[in-house]
């Protein structure tokens, strides 16, 4: 079960340790929003990732699909919508 205290202390940590400012979508996720790089923050989810995922914004997300998954990634979670957008989670070779 996904743990709001847990979120906090995430969200916490990166404000203390680097300064960052983020935006709440779900009771345990953030993101930051703005940077050259964004990071989502993603508190205790059941489907969370272990390693940081940075946030590459592209213009076509289906052709990005396509050229990760040529390129040796692996989907870790297809496209899927979040407020405003669609995203995917893919793991590097």
């Amino acid at each position: 079960m996904p743990s709001f205290a847990a979120h906090k202390l995430t969200r916490a940590f990166y404000t203390k340790a680097f300064g960052w400012t983020s935006t709440d979508f779900e009771s345990v996720y953030a993101a930051t929003r703005g940077g050259i790089v964004d990071v989502g923050l993603n508190g205790q989810q059941e489907d969370a990732l272990s390693a940081p995922r940075p946030v590459i914004r592209v213009t076509d997300l289906d052709a990005a699909l396509d050229a990760v998954t040529n390129s040796g990634g692996v989907t870790a979670r297809p496209i899927f919508v979040l407020p405003g957008r669609r995203r995917f989670h893919f793991i590097d070779p």
